[in-house]
């Protein structure tokens, strides 16, 4: 609507930007697309949750803030009520999201399906073709208030995780981490 970009990250990148007196180009990326942007050199840093895979590949800085990871699910015919419930489900969540990783280690049988962004995902479990949709808890609460779906569905508590989020930049960019 305002044609501006928003959240923490965005925040933070613009406060650095003002301390160090340079400019910093903001590219926003369906998260799979900006991995890849990091991992070609095409962008200098992403806001990600660490994990031993992408230390192979990025430098990261120390924590930047908390981010929990919940579970979305429709208020009628909701069939998720407890943890294993997950258990054999169709759940939907942008590709290489972290979420993912998580519950491709805690869960058996979860039959992903794969959306560009949460948007796209929230619209799937709207459609009933997936059980619940996995992905960070301020884009989704975020979703839910736009596409005003708050009577339809809830965010099921508790959270599913609630992890550090930091920046990685490439390897050959290790400047960036000491900035």
């Amino acid at each position: 609507e305002t044609k501006q970009f928003k959240g923490i990250s965005i925040d933070i990148i613009r406060a650095l930007s003002i301390e160090l007196g340079v400019e910093i180009k903001i590219k926003p990326l369906p998260f799979s697309n900006s991995i890849e942007s990091l991992e070609k050199g095409d962008t200098d840093i992403c806001d990600l949750f660490p994990n031993n895979e992408r230390s192979k590949k990025f430098l990261f800085s120390d924590p930047v803030y908390n981010l929990r990871g919940v579970v979305l699910v429709r208020n009628k015919g909701n069939s998720i009520k407890v943890f294993n419930d997950i258990n054999g489900k169709r759940i939907s969540t942008p590709e290489k999201d972290y979420s993912v990783e998580f519950l491709s280690k805690r869960f058996e049988g979860v039959n992903f399906k794969f959306t560009k962004d949460i948007e796209e995902a929230i619209k799937l479990l709207e459609e009933g073709k997936v059980d619940a949709v996995v992905g960070d808890e301020a884009v989704i609460g975020y979703f839910l208030e736009i596409l005003k779906l708050k009577d339809e569905m809830h965010i099921w508590d508790p959270y599913l995780y609630e992890e550090e989020v930091i920046f990685a930049v490439p390897k050959d960019k290790e400047i960036l981490v000491r900035i």
